[in-house]
């Protein structure tokens, strides 16, 4: 707990945090974001900036800021996860195709509430 408050530590505006999800993402390793602070950013972003500069001319620089940190949460992407066989035959879950969870669907529950089957 120590350990995910000094991560979590607002100071420097979340420093450690941000340092943190760098190394990750360098890494490519899973990372689910904080989602509170990325749209605390984003809202920065967007409410801070002008959208056109003071000759008329559209904002490029606040386009580019806006695109860079999207583009970082793109790379947090889902991740292509396999099935651990090991840790299913442990909890001994049965694996269902569409077929068979419709069929257990109708036998829980049919449409308008009787049973089909």
């Amino acid at each position: 707990m120590v350990k995910l408050e000094a991560v979590m530590s607002h100071e420097s505006n979340f420093r450690r945090y941000r340092d943190l999800l760098s190394s990750h993402l360098k890494e490519a390793q899973p990372t689910i974001p904080y989602l509170a602070l990325v749209l605390r950013d984003v809202t920065f972003i967007i409410d801070g900036n002008p959208d056109h500069l003071p000759n008329g001319n559209l904002n490029f620089e606040k386009m580019k800021l806006l695109g860079s940190h999207l583009l970082e949460l793109w790379k947090l992407r889902p991740y292509k996860l396999h099935p651990n066989l090991q840790l299913k035959s442990f909890y001994h879950l049965p694996s269902y195709d569409d077929e068979k969870l419709y069929i257990e669907s109708l036998l829980a529950e049919a449409p308008g509430g009787s049973t089909i089957l």
